[in-house]
């Protein structure tokens, strides 16, 4: 019997991502619409907690899902400062 790699499972992969509570919170704030940067780092306050979440793992989480097709990443570079906006794909 052949064993298929759980890498290789779109079922295994989108449990990876979902079984990160900052994963599920941002698609939840998401959800509503398209978000900048600030807006889904205060939005995203866990329940036990009074400070939003680190700036360094809200960029690592959306560039996460970024490269998994789930987020849209669009850049206003004709604003000043230019802006990122970050919407559900």
């Amino acid at each position: 019997m052949k064993k298929t790699c759980i890498n290789n499972c779109p079922i295994a992969q989108a449990g990876a991502l979902v079984g990160d509570m900052w994963v599920i919170l941002i698609v939840r704030e998401l959800l509503s619409g398209a978000k900048r940067f600030t807006g889904l780092r205060e939005a995203l306050v866990p329940c036990d907690s009074i400070t939003p979440v680190n700036s360094r793992t809200l960029t690592a989480r959306l560039k996460m899902l970024e490269e998994a097709g789930l987020v849209l990443r669009v850049e206003f570079k004709h604003e000043m400062p230019p802006k990122v906006e970050y919407s559900l794909t």
